[in-house]
């Protein structure tokens, strides 16, 4: 299995807001079954011994041709597996798997509280830990292959000084021309949400996937300071990718990610963030 090298850092931060990091990788169809999730719990049990069974996700899916959301009827006509998680010792990381579905999460509210192990880092840890199950996935099932990939980052974020009890500070604190008010009448808005995307695209500009952006008024788990949640998600169209192929498209959106995210972000954020301007 060969997997291409980490791709220079484009945009950094010496202290970004991160929280958690969520990578995901789709099949085809649902090709992991009983005697494969156990092979898995097999290969996971030393460095992830705890397990947690959570309901299954949704398939993931881009279209581009679709104008308006047409509702849909889907009839399941067995259960299917739960999704389990496998979590090492100090909750700071997980593996999901799924049906069809992989994923590898690096969580900041664990135990441990440890800090960002950059981006390069979390992407050797699933080098590690999540592509050989991939590869496993791919052997015992010829016809599975990886359809779509996912990156999402969470962010917390939080101005310096405590806000008024019960309020938020302004959102354009954080973002660029977002949940800005300034009325004859109406004071500044309590708080404010965002919901954006933008279409990624491939070639010959044909789209490829999506960068979604949504913020959400919030109070934080630890000290109840109101806070916004950022959560920026790359999906990326893999057609019939292998499990290094995958990589590669999670490099991808990992750029659209910190790219947008510093393009969302106000300067006075990337000063307490502290922007490297030259990586």
């Amino acid at each position: 299995m060969t997997v291409s090298s980490a791709p220079a850092q484009s945009v950094s931060f010496r202290d970004p807001p991160v929280i958690e990091v969520a990578f995901s990788m789709q099949f085809t169809a649902g090709v992991i079954d009983l005697e494969l999730l156990g092979e898995i719990a097999g290969h996971a049990k030393a460095a992830f011994p705890r397990r947690e069974q959570h309901p299954p996700i949704p398939a993931m899916n881009e279209e581009f041709n679709v104008r308006v959301a047409v509702p849909q009827l889907i009839f399941q006509t067995a259960a299917g597996l739960p999704r389990t998680w496998f979590v090492n010792p100090d909750g700071s990381r997980l593996v999901q798997v799924q049906s069809d579905r992989l994923g590898y999460n690096w969580r900041r509210d664990g135990l441990a509280q440890g800090e960002y192990p950059r981006y390069n880092g979390l992407r050797q840890e699933l080098i590690n830990q999540v592509l050989p199950i991939a590869e496993r996935v791919v052997t015992s099932v010829p016809t599975a292959r990886i359809n779509v990939v996912e990156l999402s980052y969470i962010n917390e974020l939080r101005a310096g000084e405590a806000a008024p009890r019960g309020l938020h500070p302004p959102l354009n604190r954080f973002l660029r021309s977002v949940g800005s008010f300034d009325g004859e009448f109406l004071p500044q808005p309590e708080d404010a949400r965002l919901q954006a995307r933008w279409r990624i695209p491939g070639d010959a500009g044909v789209p490829v996937g999506r960068l979604y952006a949504a913020a959400e008024p919030a109070f934080s788990n630890r000290d109840e300071t109101p806070i916004y949640v950022l959560n920026l998600t790359a999906r990326l169209l893999a057609g019939h990718a292998g499990p290094s192929d995958a990589v590669a498209l999670l490099d991808t959106a990992h750029e659209w990610i910190v790219r947008g995210f510093k393009d969302l972000t106000t300067d006075e954020m990337h000063k307490i963030w502290s922007l490297e301007e030259d990586t």
